[in-house]
C-alpha cells in the first residue's frame, strides 16, 4: 500500500509505503481474513514489517476511527492489575463487577484468564489464548460457567500470558465477591 500526496499539480509524492505480507500477522492466528494490521508506532517507518501487528481480538480485530489496539506509548512498567479487589454484583452502580486491566510494553502477547473458588475449582473462564492489545481490560460480572451467579466468597484470578518467543508469565490475585446477607 502506498500513500501519496500531491506535491505540485500533476506530481505525486510518496509519504508512506508498506509492502504487505501475511507474515506480519501474529504467528498464532490461524485465520487472518478480517484481521486488521495495525501500526505499532505511527512515528516509526511504516515500511518496517516489525512496526505492524494484528489488531487485538478484544476489539474485534479492527479499530476503525479509534486508536490502534497495538499502539504503545508506555514508558515503563506494565502488566495486569486489579484497581480494586472486592466487588458486589448487586446492581447498585458501585463496583458491580471486577475489573482486570492491563498495559503491556510489547506486542505479541496472548492471555488466558481463569477464576477459581477457594477450593481450586474453576468457576469462570474469562479468556482463552486471546491476542492482547497494548492496553485494555477484562471484567468479571460474578457469573459462573453456567451463567448463574457465583457464591459470595474468596476467589483466585489466574492470568497466563504467552509470547511467541516462548516466554510465559503467570500472575495470581485473590478477590472477594461480596453481597448482602
Amino acid at each position: 500500500m502506498t500513500l501519496y500526496v500531491e506535491a505540485q499539480p500533476g506530481q505525486a509524492l510518496i509519504i508512506d509505503e508498506v509492502d504487505y505480507s501475511p507474515d506480519m500477522h501474529h504467528v498464532l492466528l490461524h485465520e487472518t481474513r478480517g484481521v486488521s494490521l495495525e501500526r505499532i508506532d505511527p512515528e516509526t517507518d511504516g515500511g518496517l514489517a516489525a512496526n505492524w501487528h494484528s489488531a487485538a481480538q478484544q476489539v474485534g480485530y479492527a479499530t476503525p476511527t479509534a486508536a490502534n489496539s497495538q499502539y504503545f506509548e508506555l514508558e515503563s512498567g506494565g502488566g495486569f492489575f486489579l484497581p480494586y479487589k472486592t466487588f458486589s454484583p448487586d446492581g447498585d452502580g458501585e463496583e458491580d463487577f471486577l475489573l482486570l486491566q492491563y498495559e503491556l510494553e510489547e506486542e505479541g502477547w496472548t492471555a488466558s484468564i481463569r477464576i477459581f473458588d477457594a477450593f481450586g475449582r474453576l468457576v469462570r473462564e474469562i479468556a482463552q489464548n486471546q491476542l492482547l492489545g497494548s492496553s485494555g481490560a477484562y471484567r468479571w460480572d460474578g457469573d459462573d460457567l453456567n451463567g448463574g451467579k457465583a457464591r459470595m466468597g474468596i476467589y483466585v484470578i489466574w492470568v497466563q500470558q504467552v509470547h511467541p518467543d516462548g516466554r510465559v508469565e503467570e500472575q495470581k490475585w485473590s478477590c472477594v465477591l461480596a453481597g448482602k446477607i
